[in-house]
């Protein structure tokens, strides 16, 4: 058997497979077709003026926002909570890099295209694309063998796959899916930059049909099959009218479960085979009775006014209805005979208005119903829809939401899982294929090279050596005790030990409760301080304990995870302190210091000694001084008092002398 015949075997085959897929989903596809003209009130001729009730809009624009409403935040994380500062900054870049491509529009536009089909018509797939885009840095010469080229810039690309664009093998779980494929629809010179010159080859025979099943001749495309066999580890391009493949490369992306698709997210399924059953088909039966409830209101709506007959005989009778008159009397002729003397009542008879509205009243009470059915077949209670009644109590609120949650979760916890599938597919890519100059500028986080970090360690050496101690910035202090670049990237590269040391995970993809968020914030941060609080007090035998006692009660508050590097951090750095070693000195540097401390003393000692005597001279001169002065004094009080006894002594002889003379 020649190589072509070898190669047209193979493409017969995948061609059978693609037929076989479509064969087997063609009444799914048919009829998911039909729910998604119902979503739309897409209507023939004859059915344009009939009035519906479109429930199916109705739940899909109350589910979509309830199971999906934004993207999710990647996690990326050690696997264990060790001492492992090469795997957290390993973590830490992926987390960084993944979340440049998963927060954008494109990746939300994926989303909630994927989780619309899963609602329509029961499956909802997205596909990962790496696109790194070269230029060529130089023109091969006849004296050169090869090309070179720059890389100028890569992408990790999500795309939506439309629902009919998607096929897989025959298998009854997705665990037994062995390749996957999809459809993609390609202009002539997107042909020929993709597969070179077989592009040129290709027809252009896609068949693609517009809005109401036409096809569409403006832009003629072809349709190409791109094929992940999960088996041979092998993907192929190709077109059902060529004979041999368009391309073919091994194992292209290198992912750790191979298909750049995540498992869809599906419907209702059993164990028999992957064909979905559309939500819309659990309660069409509800749906269409609403239909025919609301056509018939509709049509009694509009017979209700004020009709029927009068005799003819009555002239004039006719102008009470036909004329809008007020306040006037309408002349009848031969009144007294008409109607067997009945007067007005004998000569008109109108429509039946009260057996009428009575029918109507019926009617919007069995569609009532009819609502009440559905929603109980859907899951969508009262509470989810909004609306409640005055007369209901809490508790009756609460247990309506928590049925509806119990229908909602199973369909959140899909889309999670969706997500998260998406999310792990990028950073596999981003962690196998970029560049790390790319995951460099992308990530923002600074650390050095091998080469820089062994620089920065000789210029310290040589400043030891030369008993010059050389001062480091802050930021660059604190690098040197980290992984560098390129133990960053043998570990991102190594898909094995990549899976056993670091855990991709990403938050709820539902809208959060802001007062609850607000809530575990402070309960978060009432619990924390507390904590440290009390762990003040701890004896140092047991503060190790305490410090894992913390980051146990802190890893149980989902809203701590951001903080929790941090933590990890603190504690490291006050577990280094309490484990560094005292630096014991020389014993000939304690003796000198000893010596130097007995001097010291000495001197001290004697320079107090000689304050003191000079302070207790001074003392001693000072109270001399004062021994003299009181000893003036006394004498200065002497002599006055000497003096005052002579004073006296002198009046007494004035007194006794005028005495003497008055005797006289």
């Amino acid at each position: 058997m020649s190589e072509e015949q070898k190669v047209s075997k193979d493409v017969a085959f995948w061609v059978q497979e693609i037929e076989t897929y479509e064969s087997q989903f063609a009444e799914w596809e048919k009829r998911s077709k039909k729910i998604i003209d119902r979503y739309a009130d897409e209507r023939n001729q004859k059915g344009k003026k009939e009035a519906r009730f479109n429930i199916l809009w109705s739940n899909i624009q109350t589910l979509h926002p309830a199971i999906y409403a934004n993207p999710p935040t990647p996690n990326v994380d050690r696997r264990f909570d060790n001492d492992d500062d090469l795997g957290r900054y390993a973590a830490l870049v992926l987390e960084r890099a993944v979340s440049y491509y998963v927060k954008n529009d494109l990746f939300d536009k994926v989303m909630k295209q994927a989780t619309l089909d899963r609602l329509l018509p029961g499956r909802g797939t997205s596909w990962v694309r790496y696109c790194p885009v070269f230029e060529e840095k130089f023109q091969v010469t006849d004296d050169e063998s090869g090309e070179d080229y720059d890389l100028i810039s890569e992408d990790v690309v999500p795309d939506y796959v439309h629902w009919t664009d998607f096929g897989h093998t025959w298998a009854r779980t997705w665990q037994e899916v062995r390749a996957v494929w999809r459809r993609v629809y390609m202009s002539r010179s997107e042909l020929v930059k993709r597969f070179a010159e077989a592009g040129q080859e290709i027809p252009l025979d896609a068949d693609i049909k517009g809005k109401n099943g036409e096809n569409v001749k403006s832009n003629k495309k072809a349709c190409i099959y791109e094929i992940w066999d999960k088996k041979k580890k092998k993907a192929y391009w190709l077109h059902k009218n060529m004979p041999e493949f368009l391309d073919e490369q091994e194992d292209p992306l290198g992912l750790k479960d191979f298909f750049p698709c995540p498992e869809p997210i599906y419907a209702t399924l059993s164990n028999d085979n992957l064909i979905p059953t559309p939500d819309y088909v659990q309660y069409q039966d509800q749906a269409i009775e609403l239909d025919m409830l609301t056509a018939r209101i509709a049509s009694i709506t509009k017979s209700i006014k004020v009709a029927g007959c009068y005799d003819a005989s009555a002239e004039g009778v006719e102008r009470l209805l036909g004329e809008g008159m007020e306040n006037k009397l309408v002349p009848v002729k031969q009144w007294a005979v008409l109607g067997g003397g009945n007067g007005l009542p004998g000569v008109i008879s109108l429509l039946p208005m009260a057996e009428i509205m009575t029918v109507l009243q019926g009617l919007y009470q069995s569609r009532e119903q009819v609502k009440n059915d559905l929603y109980e077949i859907t899951g969508i209670s009262d509470i989810v829809r909004g609306q409640t009644s005055a007369s209901e109590t809490a508790t009756a609120q609460q247990i309506k939401g928590q049925f509806a949650t119990l229908r909602l979760d199973h369909n959140q916890k899909n889309v999670a899982r969706f997500s998260k599938d998406l999310v792990v597919i990028m950073t596999e890519i981003i962690a196998n294929h970029f560049s790390i100059e790319t995951i460099k500028q992308v990530s923002g986080v600074k650390l050095m090279t091998a080469q820089e970090k062994q620089m920065i360690q000789m210029q310290m050496q040589q400043s030891e050596q030369m008993q010059q101690p050389m001062e480091l910035p802050e930021d660059i202090e604190e690098m040197i005790n980290l992984p560098t670049w390129e133990e960053i990237e043998g570990l991102i590269r190594d898909n094995t030990a990549r899976s056993f040391r670091i855990d991709i995970e990403t938050d709820s993809t539902i809208k959060t409760d802001q007062d609850s968020e607000k809530q575990s914030r402070i309960e978060f941060l009432g619990a924390v301080s507390g904590f440290m609080r009390e762990a003040v007090n701890v004896p140092p035998e047991l503060r190790e304990l305490s410090m894992e006692l913390l980051m146990f009660g802190v890893k149980g508050f989902k809203i701590s995870r951001e903080l929790e590097t941090t933590f990890e951090s603190s504690m490291r750095e006050i577990k280094k302190k309490e484990e560094q070693p005292q630096q014991q000195p020389d014993p000939e540097q304690i003796k000198a210091q000893a010596e130097q401390q007995r001097t010291q003393s000495e001197m001290q000692m004697q320079e107090m000694k000689m304050k003191g005597d000079f302070e207790l001279a001074q003392l001693k001169a000072q109270a001399d001084l004062s021994k003299a002065q009181s000893e003036l004094q006394i004498k200065q009080i002497d002599a006055q008092i000497k003096q005052m006894d002579l004073r006296m002594k002198e009046l007494e002889l004035q007194e006794r002398s005028v005495n003497g003379l008055q005797e006289i």
